[in-house]
Order: structure tokens, then sequence, then C-alpha cells
């Protein structure tokens, strides 16, 4: 008898197995096909903002890439690109995954140097942290457009909570 109850650990830890490998590669899927980009835009629509990009990748272990980032105003006509980044990674905070709370990480190359945010959304408030590392200021077209010569890198940190779309509403450091 002693063949037998081996055997059946060994179906049954098989069958374990092949229930987490499922698990897994679903949970996967859903992270990958997950709508970033049309997520930040939303969060960006109140604020009359639009972004656009060219193709969305898996970024492991979670998350997204996402390709030819360009920020657009909706406020104006211009069609010039506020910003624009090669690649934006982004990924679900563990308070989204675990509690449904609205939040994301964000890294994105900009200006030669790195940005770094988290966003969490809550009641109409978006609380955002950020880190700014090495930014050539002399590759911002915004600034350059305003006729502004500029030179040097910017690094720094902060946050801020907007509380709606009028600048007047928002607390930052």
């Amino acid at each position: 008898m002693e063949p037998a109850a081996g055997v059946m650990r060994g179906r049954r830890a098989m069958i374990i197995a092949s229930v987490l490998i499922g698990a897994a590669v679903f949970a996967s899927f859903v992270v990958a096909d997950f709508p970033y980009g049309d997520t930040l835009t939303s969060l960006l629509a109140p604020y009359k903002l639009k972004l656009t990009y060219h193709a969305q990748h898996l970024s492991p272990p979670i998350g997204a890439e996402l390709t030819d980032v360009r920020l657009f105003s909706t406020a104006t006509s211009d069609d010039e690109a506020l910003l624009q980044s090669p690649t934006v990674t982004l990924a679900p905070t563990i308070a989204s995954l675990l509690l449904g709370r609205p939040g994301m990480h964000l890294r994105a190359n900009l200006y030669g140097g790195i940005v770094r945010a988290t966003l969490h959304q809550q009641a109409g408030t978006v609380d955002l942290d950020f880190s700014l590392d090495a930014l050539k200021l002399a590759e911002s077209a915004p600034l350059r457009a305003l006729g502004a010569i500029v030179n040097g890198n910017l690094s720094g940190s902060g946050a801020a909570q907007i509380n709606g779309p009028n600048l007047i509403d928002t607390r930052a450091t």
C-alpha cells in the first residue's frame, strides 16, 4: 500500500503545481493587458492633458512600458507636445493591487535624465510624489519656446496634492 500513497502524493503535488502555474500565467496576462496608458490618460483628463503613445509592452515583474510617449494640452489647439519621452514604464501600486485604490508608479526617460513618480487618486484628489534625476534643461523644448536660455542639470524630489484643475487648489513641496 505504500507505493499507492506515494503516487497519490505525487499526483496531488502535480495538481497543486499546475494550479499555481496557471494562476501565475493568468495574473501575468491580466497585468500585461491592463490599460495603463488609458488609466493615466483618465487621471490627466481633468487637467486638460492628453497622453499618446506608440506601443505598450510587458515590463517584468509587473507593469508595462509605453514607447514614444507624448503629453499634449487639450486646452489649446497647438499640436506641439508639452513633454515627450522615448519610454515610460508604468506599474500599479501595491494598494491598487490589494485594496483596489487607484495608484500607479511611473518612470520616464526625459531630457536625458529620469523622472520617477507615484500617483494615488482618491475622491477627486491626486497625491503625487516625484523625483527628478539629471534632467538636462537645455533639451527642454517648452523652456526654449519661452525664449529661455538654460543650461545645467536638474535633480530633486517633491510631493504635491492636486485637488482639481485649478493650480490655486494645489499644495506642493
